[in-house]
């Protein structure tokens, strides 16, 4: 739950006071904690009657372990992502998942303005060198689409099928030899984060 604040004119808090024309109306808010909401006073709102009487946020922090605890001693009901490292853990738990497809992508950038990377067979020879479906299973246990090295995902209107690419190593050192490069170290830089260090 993100709520951006900002203050009315006449100085009015909008958390004190919101103004919203969802099912729901704001009870409270503590940055950090939990958001409560409870369905309208007034009953129905423009999309029909809301079926549930209230919901809470509940922030457990970045360790995902409380969230495991959450469901395990019946404190919550529901999340709303889990990491790829605790799916096969809720597997287990008995409950009820749903899926759905994100255009969440993980991109290893180079910069083109800098030695090597100005070099276009330097950049292809890497993309050559790197096994798609491999790095799906290191990162998110092959749960997602092995990506195409390009950024609209199956999921996007304007997306078009293009031929797949496979590894070729032995093509990448050619193109990286050809591109005096092939004694270069390339050093990988990354957030500590489970998937994205994975991957």
């Amino acid at each position: 739950l993100v709520v951006h604040r900002k203050f009315d004119a006449d100085g009015a808090d909008p958390i004190k006071k919101p103004i919203g024309t969802g099912p729901f109306e704001l009870v409270s808010y503590d940055v950090g904690q939990k958001a409560v909401v409870k369905r309208r006073e007034n009953g129905k709102w423009w999309g029909g009657e809301a079926p549930l009487d209230s919901v809470e946020f509940i922030d457990y922090g970045t360790d995902f372990n409380a969230s495991v605890n959450a469901f395990d001693s019946g404190e919550i009901d529901v999340n709303f992502e889990t990491p790829a490292d605790f799916i096969d853990i809720l597997d287990n738990m008995d409950l009820v998942k749903s899926e759905v497809a994100t255009a969440t992508t993980l991109v290893a950038r180079t910069n083109i303005t800098h030695k090597p990377y100005d070099d276009q067979r330097v950049r292809n020879a890497l993309q050559m060198a790197v096994d798609n479906n491999a790095v799906l299973q290191l990162g998110y246990a092959g749960r997602g689409t092995v990506g195409e090295n390009h950024h609209v995902s199956p999921i996007h209107p304007e997306y078009y099928p293009l031929p797949k690419k496979t590894r070729d190593a032995a093509g990448a050192k050619k193109l990286m030899a050809e591109a005096g490069q092939a004694d270069f170290e390339h050093e990988l830089i990354t957030v500590e984060d489970d998937w994205q260090k994975n991957t």
